[in-house]
């Protein structure tokens, strides 16, 4: 099977044939007039691709761009040779080489202006848009990750593998003329853009009104993360062996698959401790002061390179370092964290777990290297929720001893959540592991667990990394709803119960 794409100029073709490739598919795209697989990819000779349509050996992908942005590409990479830009910009006119567009083999230029020209290759685009070797996608569905249609036309599957090959490609700009942009930048210049600022409401009109039967898609925006409201909302709280959520797939296979490969959260393995700290703090990465771990690189450094178990006198034997996340250069991603610790989330989060006291949110990225050790233990009074996302970029992970246990006191100490629940002026503490048994892992790449810290049942989790953070390292999206006014309970400890 050959396949042929066909497109204006200033609509996205270098990127989707090089997105094609990334796929497995054999596609060449030649910049020169003498056509692309079989026609040059901007076409407007409408016989030479009804005919093409009718060749059983070819497959056709139609990319179009919306009209309010094409008119405007124009001014920054002006392809068509526009001699003069009009104040009503879509009635500029081009300059077209008949030898290069095809309309015939003699020389000479076509004019025609903008709007008409759209209109040529959209006319051209609905004949065949819905024959069976032919798709007609937008541009705007390539910058905002939607590949759902074009993986069913390529009988591909829609999967976490296929979507990191694309990101792989779009990160980087796709050619090197023209003042392109990288997928990043047009998302943010598609994101900021409103049409009055370049249109007035009657040149608006009159592009609605004059663009003939206008692909309409039903895009999905990139940037809309309300699909994480509605997993919330519709998940069963799960009872044992406390209530909790346990939500899978909870991103989108586009979001997981941009944080996967976002270098600036998932590098390359590393070969000593020194060039983690150093690659992580050149990233934004900071030091955060966490329970069961020391806020000093050296002293951590000199922990887990000794062998030995760290002295204290809790109920656990390993002492780890947390470091989060602060600036993201990657913008969906920083999106993402600002919707997670957004007014809807936070809301929604109440709502789902009845909680009507007032509450500030937290969400972040964090990574735990080894040695992060918290014995099992409810949370504090003063946490009202606690949610923790596994966002790894190595299924390795799932396998090892690095994820979150979720844990019942044996019979003989389930004393300790009675006298939790009866006497609400003393903390909740931590435990010796030996005093419970792991019911569930957190293991799950991109599952999500929620749950209201309580006393009976006690919402007992835990955690111990042992693992080689050199070649990875655990991470997650980590937050808390935490009381505005909390209670002020006297400090416990695991020996008052021996």
């Amino acid at each position: 099977m050959k396949y042929q794409i066909l497109s204006p100029h200033n609509s996205g073709s270098n990127i989707l044939s090089k997105i094609i490739n990334k796929l497995g598919f054999n596609i060449n795209i030649k910049s020169a007039s003498k056509g692309s697989t079989y026609l040059w990819k901007h076409n407007i000779n409408e016989e030479e691709i009804l005919k093409l349509q009718k060749n059983s050996d070819y497959k056709i992908i139609m990319l179009l761009r919306n009209p309010f942005f094409w008119f405007l590409s124009h001014k920054k990479a002006n392809y068509l040779n526009i001699k003069d830009f009009k104040n009503d910009i879509y009635m500029s006119n081009c300059n077209i080489s008949k030898k290069t567009i095809f309309e015939n083999n003699k020389d000479g230029n076509i004019q025609m202006t903008l709007i008409e020209l759209y209109n040529k290759y959209l006319t051209i685009y609905n004949k065949i848009k819905d024959k069976d070797n032919c798709l007609l996608i937008s541009y705007e569905e390539i910058i905002n990750l939607d590949f759902r249609k074009l993986f069913k036309f390529l009988k591909i599957e829609y999967s976490h593998d296929n979507i990191s090959k694309i990101i792989k490609v779009i990160q980087y700009k796709q050619k090197n003329h023209g003042s392109p942009r990288n997928i990043y930048e047009a998302i943010d210049y598609y994101t900021n853009f409103v049409v009055n600022d370049f249109y007035t409401p009657s040149q608006t009109t009159y592009i609605k009104n004059n663009i003939k039967n206008i692909y309409n898609n039903n895009l999905k925006n990139i940037m809309d993360f309300s699909y994480i409201i509605e997993k919330i909302k519709n998940a069963e709280i799960i009872h044992y062996p406390f209530p909790h959520l346990d939500i899978t797939n909870f991103l989108s296979k586009e979001h997981l698959q941009l944080i996967i490969n976002e270098k600036q959260i998932h590098f390359e393995e590393k070969t000593t401790n020194d060039e983690v700290y150093k690659e992580l703090v050149e990233n934004g990465w900071k030091i955060q002061g966490f329970p069961g771990c020391t806020s000093n690189w050296n002293d951590y450094k000199k922990y887990i390179e000794s062998g030995k178990k760290y002295s204290s006198e809790g109920p656990v034997e390993n002492i780890g370092i947390t470091f989060r996340l602060h600036n993201y250069k990657n913008k969906i991603i920083k999106k993402l964290l600002e919707f997670m610790n957004g007014n809807e989330f936070h809301k929604t989060l109440k709502e789902k777990f009845n909680i009507n006291e007032k509450t500030n949110i937290i969400s972040a990225i964090q990574k735990n290297l080894t040695g992060y050790e918290i014995s099992p233990h409810p949370d504090i009074r003063q946490k009202c929720l606690t949610y923790l996302l596994n966002i790894n970029n190595n299924s390795e992970i799932e396998n090892l001893d690095c994820n979150t246990h979720l844990l019942e006191f044996k019979d003989k100490y389930k004393y300790i959540q009675e006298y939790w629940e009866k006497n609400k002026d003393v903390n909740r503490c931590w435990v010796p592991w030996e005093w419970c048994n792991t019911i569930k892992k957190m293991s799950e790449n991109n599952s999500m667990v929620i749950f209201h810290p309580d006393n009976n049942p006690p919402t007992l989790h835990a955690i111990r990394l042992n693992y080689n953070h050199l070649k990875y390292q655990r991470t997650q999206i980590y937050g808390n709803l935490m009381y505005k006014h909390p209670p002020h309970p006297k400090n416990s400890n695991y020996k008052d119960f021996i």
